[in-house]
């Protein structure tokens, strides 16, 4: 099973390419609803599936912070609005944690940066380390590693390379 193979892999980053309509957002959501500490008890999602018996993966379920994003829509035109559209993502991403503005343990500095991003205020050097920043953040507050899920990474890339500036993307 996917969950198994994920949780025995000694990786700290795993690509899992595969062409597309083979169910690569589906397994990342999948991903996402088992490994993802949350409230919901989501076990009735997993039940009768081979997943919910493994002695592996029990251990992992509803365990880390997770953090899922999709660049699908960052398909711009420009380079600059393709920042805009990176900068989106990262504001809707950092809505779905906003609660460590009241929950966490922030230094204002931190707080500082989290508003910016969350709206959509900061400069391009301090998107260029949101991922950093909220991982940092989730694994401080929740006392766990956590996990990143990146599903059509490569659309600004693409974007990039059909519409001319491939360079800065």
């Amino acid at each position: 099973a996917l969950v198994d193979a994920v949780v025995d892999a000694d990786a700290q980053v795993m690509l899992l390419p595969r062409p597309r309509r083979f169910g690569k957002t589906l397994n990342l959501s999948m991903l996402r609803c088992f490994l993802e500490k949350t409230t919901e008890d989501r076990r009735a999602l997993f039940e009768g599936l081979a997943v919910a018996s493994s002695e592996r993966a029990r251990p992992h379920f509803q365990r880390y912070p997770v953090i899922f994003l999709t660049f699908k829509d960052v398909k711009p035109a420009s380079w600059e609005h393709c920042l805009q559209g990176i900068a989106r993502v990262l504001a809707g991403l950092y809505g779905e944690h906003r609660y460590l503005l009241t929950e966490g343990s922030l230094s204002a500095e931190e707080a500082d940066l989290f508003t910016a991003i969350l709206g959509r205020r900061a400069d391009f050097s301090v998107c260029s380390e949101a991922l950093r920043l909220l991982s940092k953040l989730l694994a401080e507050h929740h006392g766990e590693r956590v996990v990143i899920l990146l599903d059509e990474y490569d659309s600004p890339i693409h974007a990039g390379y059909t519409k001319g500036y491939y360079d800065d993307v």
